[in-house]
């Protein structure tokens, strides 16, 4: 399956889709989050985590500006960088929340051709 965007990329996941085709600028930030060592990862999610139930709790109108305010200040964004911790918290939100993360982990990455990468679920 293609995914152009962080909602169809979340929702891919919580299907649990066998491989999925990523490029540009989510395929970076998603070749970041699986590439994440276990001990960070660990750090990461629980920071991403307080973002995302504030970000949940936010009304709709407060869209990209609100998650961007709410991550910012995460040592996530920290280890991450800030575009990657957002679109971290906008694939969770998309895909139902935290748990979408939970499920990236179990993905690897297995090929890589013109800038693109595919991701297929370990199994």
């Amino acid at each position: 399956m293609r995914v152009y965007n962080e909602k169809e990329f979340g929702d891919a996941i919580r299907r649990e889709e066998d491989y999925i085709e990523l490029a540009g600028k989510l395929a970076s930030h998603v070749k970041k989050l699986i590439k994440l060592n276990a001990v960070l990862w660990a750090f990461c999610l629980a920071a991403l985590s307080v973002s995302i139930i504030a970000v949940i709790q936010m009304p709709v109108t407060a869209g990209m500006s609100g998650i961007v305010s709410t991550v910012s200040g995460t040592a996530a964004a920290a280890v991450l960088g800030m575009d990657t911790a957002v679109a971290a918290v906008s694939i969770a939100i998309a895909g139902g929340g935290i748990s979408t993360l939970y499920k990236l982990r179990k993905y690897c990455l297995k090929r890589k051709r013109n800038g693109k990468i595919i991701i297929y679920l370990k199994g």
